[in-house]
């Protein structure tokens, strides 16, 4: 599906542009009426994007989905288990296109997040890793580069999906590592603080040789120039709980990572990666003769177009 839109400001129709009706007044989508003018379309689902009679220049941005969480491990009281790694955020990359270089109309490609690793369902075994992100498409323009899975929860690591950069443009952006799974409290990854790459989920809670279990790690947040948060990670999951989603879109188009989960008998599984690209949480480690936590589904991918006009 795809809308055009912008902050706050509602919904228009294909044609039509964000326009001012002066100050102190909202503004509102209406027809273009000539000068310099912006069409701003998101799609979250496939489509076939057609260019604007007048347009003069385009922008895509593309970002690929993210990989999935880890599930945890499952083994013998008395014995370190730790919570699956979580999943890497998906990759953005940006086109500046002159529209003579453009012939629409474009297939529009939204690869779905990648999924978790299924929980462990036998004895004194590794958590199943999760599965890798996949690139989001505009005609010939790529987002190029897939998200990196969380590894499953093991007796010793469990490492998250690795951060992932590209320099195909002038432009580039940081995207999230996956936060490892632990035999404690699950990782938080690092925050996402450059461009517009979106963030990994946290790592899964795990049980140490002593039998105590840990939460969750929370999911990667969003910062800005300043190092200020200006998106948090998603909650850990409590030890025995599910883990959370991605947090809220609360400032711009952006979620952030899945986090983690922990267990007891009743192991979490990671959260779902947010919109576009987080990565998903890992699952918690479980006792023998209780399923582990499967690993969270990374978050589905995006395209948004800009048409100067």
């Amino acid at each position: 599906m795809a809308t055009n839109n912008a902050a706050n400001f509602g919904t228009g129709t294909s044609g039509q542009v964000l326009t001012s009706n002066g100050a102190g007044v909202a503004p509102t989508f209406q027809a273009a009426a000539g000068g310099s003018a912006m069409v701003v379309t998101t799609y979250t689902a496939n489509d076939t994007w057609t260019a604007n009679a007048g347009t003069k220049w385009v922008e895509f941005y593309l970002w690929g989905s993210g990989a999935g969480g880890g599930s945890g491990r499952r083994g013998a009281a008395g014995s370190d288990r730790f919570g699956g790694g979580a999943g890497g955020a998906g990759n953005c990359v940006v086109y500046t296109v002159d529209k003579s270089r453009v012939t629409s109309p474009l297939t529009v490609t939204i690869p779905a997040g990648g999924a978790g690793g299924a929980g462990q369902g036998s004895d004194d075994q590794n958590g199943t890793q999760g599965s890798v992100g996949a690139i989001a498409t505009i005609g010939s323009y790529s987002s190029a580069l897939s998200a990196n899975f969380g590894q499953g929860g093991q007796a010793a690591s469990a490492n998250g999906g690795s951060a992932i950069s590209s320099t195909i443009t002038a432009f580039q952006a940081s995207f999230g590592a996956g936060g490892a799974g632990t035999a404690a409290n699950g990782s938080q990854p690092a925050s996402v603080t450059r461009g517009y790459g979106s963030s990994g989920g946290g790592g899964g809670g795990g049980i140490n040789t002593a039998n105590t279990v840990g939460d969750g790690g929370l999911g990667g947040a969003i910062e800005n120039l300043a190092g200020s948060t200006i998106i948090a990670g998603g909650a850990s999951g409590a030890s025995g709980a599910a883990g959370g989603t991605g947090g809220a879109a609360s400032t711009g188009i952006f979620m952030t990572g899945g986090t983690g989960a922990s267990k007891t008998t009743t192991p979490g599984a990671g959260g779902t990666g947010g919109l576009p690209g987080g990565g998903g949480g890992g699952g918690g480690a479980s006792l023998n003769g209780s399923t582990s936590g499967a690993g969270g589904t990374g978050g589905a991918g995006m395209i948004m177009v800009i048409e100067h006009l």
